[in-house]
């Protein structure tokens, strides 16, 4: 999700960030 967040920076991976919870798994990857 790091990683992820600071290549693409996606709304997705931003919130996976913030909340930092399984959704980030699930969605993040």
């Amino acid at each position: 999700c790091f990683s992820f967040a600071e290549q693409e920076i996606p709304l997705r991976a931003i919130l996976c960030y913030r909340n930092t919870s399984s959704i980030c798994s699930n969605e993040g990857l």
